[in-house]
């Protein structure tokens, strides 16, 4: 999966990070996009539950690829990462942060060629509170590493 990721990066991305960071895990998409943007400055973006949004700024940068970042309940172990297509992401998964994510991906696609997909974090917790789970904080930064690792950072 890290690969298939890293080979998006060879393209003209956009990261969006999404989620609460007031209901734990569901910051987790949010909180990795944080560390991301310190790597990626000029391509990431963190639109915490509103990614309709940005839907302007993303397509003013015409990525050909947008990376989606959040909480996703895919039945993995807590902290792990999975990518996902757009369309498998909106047909298969219940979505937390309402019928912005749907539109966003719509309008898009509409607009412009781009390749949309989900970075999915499994949760433990996405109830009332400001802490990661530890699992997922430490998924979190497994990844990063990884990221920096094949990157040479």
């Amino acid at each position: 999966m890290i690969d298939e990721f890293i080979q998006h990066l060879s393209r003209k991305f956009v990261i969006l990070g999404v989620g609460n960071k007031l209901k734990s895990d569901d910051a987790a998409g949010v909180v990795l996009a944080e560390e991301m943007k310190k790597i990626f400055p000029e391509r990431t973006l963190v639109s915490g539950t509103a990614p309709e949004n940005y839907a302007e700024k993303i397509a003013q940068l015409a990525p050909e690829v947008l990376i989606i970042v959040d909480a996703v309940d895919f039945g993995g172990t807590p902290g792990e990462t999975r990518l996902f297509a757009a369309e498998e992401m909106m047909n298969s998964f219940p979505l937390t942060h309402g019928p912005g994510f749907s539109l966003l991906v719509h309008f898009l696609k509409n607009y412009q060629d781009i390749d949309v997909k989900l970075l999915g974090i499994q949760p433990l917790n996405i109830g009332f509170g400001e802490d990661l789970s530890p699992d997922v904080e430490v998924g979190i930064l497994r990844f990063l590493e990884k990221v920096k690792s094949r990157l040479n950072l």
